[in-house]
């Protein structure tokens, strides 16, 4: 029975679907597309003249049979056949799309795309009907677009530079290679997404933004200069090149990367030493001079003293007179050859050691730098040269003292033992064997306390001087009785230091006859030298004193500073040049700092002249000491600041008028160190800005000035990137903004100007703010005023048009179903038929009242501010779901509401149901659909930078024609016969949303194609 049951159930759902296919099938002939339909059980009822055309059969030759025996390859048969079972279980076929290869009689694979579509009678699936397209062709071209695609590909991914896609509307990261992936430290599933300005330091946001909007708006090309952010927050300088193009309907911004830190180093190097060559040049440390041919044209004052002439001197003699006068004779050829190596262009510069007589006869060490450089767009030579005969003298004394050393180690009658740091012996010298009456070979790798018979106390006392050695403390030889291994026992001097011999640091040991550690120590004593500094070369004093005071030698530069004759000096202490005022400072000095740590501070005093007149000098004083490390007397190196102190004294007096203006200005202007501090401001400040007194506010950050009061904490942002881009940029900025005022309740408008200020070699922040609200007030009335005026005029103008159009329609729809029901009273043969005539009656009269409430929502949202809230989202929607289908109970409505947390809050208020209810009824109202499907997809997104929801509501409406979409938003729109009923709905639900600071737009549900229905796209910003 039950199989019988069955055979008769399929039979009645075949002729349900015969009679349904005859009643089209003359229209299905027609179709440009393959279409056939199949029943329950997958065999052929129908194929039109199409399909017979592709299989190259009669129709009574393919009716009966399985569809996947004909229009599928076998390898796909079982699957395709299990996928349409699985259709008719589930009892769920919505538009299913399938591309599935065919073999045709010739045995050329043919591609088919199947748009798969339920044959319904009632709610229950009587077959399937299969909408089909040779998708061949386009499978050739797409075969062979993946080849060219996969040469792009590799290209792309293979570019030795970074390269970023980026969505040109949305500024979203669409694409990138693998360089970038290592430059910005980030895979590619992290980068595609990210908004393109987020690769970018927080300061430089907006920046690239309008940056970036300007490319895209131009069609441009683009290359500058600036910094990316790593996802471990490194900051990489780079050079960004690329353009605007087209990519499949779609502008993208291209943008190529380039790391220039190496670039950033250089430029910085250069710079550095540019500085180096400043100080070089003002402290005197080098001979500087530039020559163009013969002609001398800079030297500065070192260098001409390192000859002993004087400037003029210098300048009145030519290059080749210079050379041929001061070069030694035997290095003059040195001399013209490296000319001749920059002349030829082999080299561009040349560095070198040469010898000079000075013209005094004092012989003299130069390192010597010659450069080609470009002077005036002409060849010049840059000359620098450094007094290096010190270094030289030092250098042989190295070179001797090393010489000495390793005959030293050999020949000396010491016993030299040469260990690691743990005393593991590495080497002896000849000494140690005949000292200890050892064998070399005996002791190599053993501890050195193996050499005699060392007391316990000794070898402890080893161990602490190597530890004292490794923590820098200086020690003084040790001298005790040993015993040898053969029991002889002797005096010796004991004593170690630390040397690094091939990276590694190691341990000498030096032991001794006391007798030899005098002969060594008397002959220390003859071999050193008096160290005497260069007296003569310096611009600045140098004098020399006992403890006394008193001078005993000086340079010319001193003696000139004083005008005495330096044999009048030599009789005079510096007491005597000093005036009594400075004589107890100067004694504090010298008994605080030069005789507890051997120099002093530099600081200022005054010298007497010989002429009587007071001059102000700075000074710095060292302690001189004897042979035996002893005080014997003190140096300083003077130096007359007169012209310094006559500029303090220009500053100080143009100090006075600055602050004269600054206290009394009725502006409010502040001083700030670049990271806010307050550091002086005048009387307005505290006036204006905040409650606390002027001195209260120093010390303090500007952001004190916006906390005063809740409503100005915004503020502190906003100032925050002004500074930065001020300091950035070096540039100053103006911009006008309200504040309030806690002791009068109220705010007032002011105008801030911030610019950059260098005081000294320190950099500052001057911030000035006006008060404006007086030239506020009166500018916000005239243009309230205006605007008022202008506004009452659209408005009236604008509801008597909407009233005198859809109120009108409105009452027409109903007297036209009251004069319906009139007519048919009598023939209205149930309560059924009844209530689907009222059931449209009350539909217009909701419609009438949405309009009402419509027309005062906006009247309501134009003369008042709005305040915007914590709004939660998911209530509206479901409020809004739940208000639709109340008022469309009679029909067939599906609204699936897709979203992931129930608490997700947005900035709104109370008007953001009426933006749900316009859009959802305008779903249901303009749906000719008896099954009306809406999907309502809420998701993350950003807009301009700002988190914010993203709410799709997607219809099977009748659609909106692409060249009508931008105009359904537009106040006042009335093309009924396109959109009916649209107008001023979605013009209410534009004007709501730009309350928000969101966007809203409509698209196609399936692209480039209309008639599919709508998507109607709304972005509004989260709640913090």
């Amino acid at each position: 029975m039950g199989n019988s049951h069955s055979t008769s159930s399929n039979h009645s759902k075949d002729k349900q679907l015969l009679r349904k296919l005859t009643e089209v099938r003359e229209i299905f002939d027609l179709a440009d597309v393959i279409l056939i339909s199949l029943n329950i059980r997958n065999k052929i009822v129908f194929i039109n003249k199409k399909g017979l055309e592709l299989v190259e059969s009669e129709e009574n030759e393919i009716k009966g049979k399985n569809w996947s025996e004909i229009f599928v390859i076998p390898e796909q048969r079982v699957k395709i056949e299990r996928l349409f079972n699985e259709y008719f279980r589930d009892n769920n076929v919505k538009g299913k799309n399938l591309i599935v290869p065919m073999l045709r009689k010739d045995q050329k694979k043919a591609y088919i795309k199947w748009t798969i579509s339920a044959l319904r009678a009632g709610n229950t699936i009587v077959g399937l009907l299969l909408t089909g397209k040779n998708y061949s062709k386009r499978k050739k071209i797409e075969k062979k677009l993946y080849k060219s695609e996969e040469k792009f590909r590799k290209t792309f991914e293979n570019a030795a530079e970074p390269i970023l896609w980026a969505d040109a509307e949305t500024g979203k990261i669409i694409n990138c290679n693998k360089m970038a992936e290592k430059l910005f430290q980030r895979k590619k599933e992290e980068l595609i997404g990210m908004h393109q300005s987020a690769l970018h330091p927080q300061e430089e946001m907006a920046y690239y933004k309008t940056h970036f909007k300007k490319v895209v708006e131009n069609k441009g090309r683009f290359e500058l200069e600036g910094q990316i952010k790593t996802k471990n927050g490194e900051i990489i300088p780079t050079r960004m090149v690329g353009y605007s193009t087209e990519l499949e309907n779609k502008k993208i911004l291209v943008g190529i990367f380039h790391n220039i830190t190496e670039e950033h180093a250089t430029k910085q190097a250069l710079e550095e030493s540019q500085e180096i060559y400043k100080n070089l040049s003002e402290q005197n440390l080098a001979g500087i001079g530039i020559a163009k041919n013969e002609e001398i044209i800079y030297t500065n004052e070192y260098g001409a003293s390192l000859l002993g002439i004087s400037l003029k001197d210098v300048y009145s003699s030519k290059l080749s007179d210079i050379i041929k006068k001061f070069i030694h004779p035997k290095d003059l050829r040195k001399v013209r050859e490296n000319f001749e190596l920059l002349d030829s262009g082999i080299k561009d510069s040349v560095n070198f050691q040469v010898r000079i007589r000075k013209k005094s006869g004092k012989k003299l060490w130069l390192e010597t730098l010659i450069k080609t450089i470009i002077y005036r767009g002409k060849k010049a030579y840059l000359l620098i040269y450094i007094d290096i005969s010190n270094r030289i003298l030092i250098q042989q004394q190295l070179k001797n003292s090393e010489e000495k050393y390793r005959i030293l180690f050999k020949k000396s009658p010491e016993s030299i033992i040469l260990s690691t740091i743990q005393g593991k012996v590495i080497d002896v010298n000849p000494s140690s064997e005949i000292i200890f009456d050892i064998n070399k070979d005996d002791i190599i790798g053993k501890h050195y306390s193996k050499a005699a018979n060392f007391t316990n106390k000794q070898i402890e006392l080893f161990s602490q001087r190597t530890q004292n050695l490794l923590n820098g403390i200086k020690q003084e030889p040790l001298e005790f009785k040993i015993t040898k291994l053969n029991g002889q026992v002797s005096w010796i001097s004991f004593d170690m230091a630390l040397v690094n011999l091939q990276g590694k640091q190691m341990l000498i040991t030096i032991i001794q006859d006391i007798s030899e550690r005098k002969k060594v120590l008397q002959r220390l004593k003859e071999s050193e030298k008096r160290y005497r500094e260069l007296f003569e070369s310096s611009i600045d004093g140098i004098a020399m004193t006992n403890l006394d005071g008193r001078i005993i030698d000086c340079n010319e530069a001193f003696v000139k500073m004083l005008g005495y004759r330096k044999e009048r000096l030599k009789n005079l202490t510096y007491f005597d040049i000093t005036p009594q005022k400075w004589h107890k400072k100067e004694d504090e000095i010298i008994k605080t700092q030069v005789m507890v740590r051997g120099y002093s501070e530099e600081y200022e005093k005054e010298y007497i002249r010989k002429d009587g007149t007071v001059i102000p000098i700075s000074l710095k004083t060292w302690l001189r000491s004897d042979n035996e490390g002893n005080p014997s007397g003190f140096w300083a190196i003077v130096r007359n600041i007169t012209e310094r102190k006559k500029a303090q004294k220009k500053l100080k007096e143009s100090e006075l008028k600055y602050r004269h203006i600054f206290k009394n200005s009725p502006f409010s202007i502040s001083l700030l160190t670049l990271d806010g501090k307050v550091i002086d401001c005048n009387k307005a400040t505290n006036t204006l800005l905040t409650v606390m007194d002027t001195d209260d506010l120093i010390g303090h950050t500007y952001r004190e000035f916006f906390s005063v009061d809740e409503k100005d904490k915004h503020l502190i942002k906003m100032f925050d990137n002004k500074f930065r881009r001020v300091i950035k940029t070096e540039s100053s900025s103006s911009f006008e903004f309200p504040i309030h005022k806690t002791l009068t309740g109220g705010y007032i408008w002011v105008n801030a100007h911030i610019s950059l200020l260098k005081i000294g070699k320190k950099r500052l922040i001057q911030l000035i703010i006006q008060d404006i609200t007086d030239r506020k007030i009166a500018n916000k009335k005239l243009k309230k005023s205006e605007r008022k005026y202008k506004e009452a005029y659209s408005r009236s103008n604008f509801y008597k048009d909407l009233f005198a159009h859809d109120i009108n329609n409105i009452l027409q729809n109903i007297q036209s179903f009251i004069d319906l029901i009139s007519m048919k009273v009598n023939e209205l043969q149930t309560s059924g038929e009844i209530e689907e005539i009222f059931s449209i009656v009350r539909e217009q009269v909701i419609r009438g009242a949405k309009l009402v409430s419509n027309v005062r929502i906006l009247s309501e949202i134009e003369e008042r501010e709005m305040i915007l809230e914590p709004t939660n989202l998911m209530e509206i929607l479901n409020n809004s779901v739940k208000y639709v289908q109340k008022i469309f109970n009679k029909k067939e409505i599906n609204i699936e509401l897709d979203y992931t947390d129930s608490s997700e809050f947005v900035k709104a208020n109370d008007l953001l149901g009426n933006v749900f209810d316009n859009i959802l009824i305008n779903a249901v109202r303009h749906n000719e659909n008896s099954n009306i499907e809406i999907h309502i997809l809420v998701s993350n997104s950003t807009i301009y930078g700002e988190e914010c929801f993203k709410i799709e509501v997607i219809d099977n409406a009748k659609g909106i024609p692409d060249e009508m979409k931008s105009l359904v938003f537009r106040r006042g729109y009335n093309d009924r016969d396109v959109v009916k009923g649209l107008g001023l709905g979605l013009s209410l639900v534009k004007k709501i949303i730009e309350i928000y600071d969101g966007q809203i737009w409509v698209e196609n549900r399936v692209k480039d194609d209309h008639k599919a229905g709508s998507n109607f796209v709304v972005l509004i910003p989260k709640a913090n």
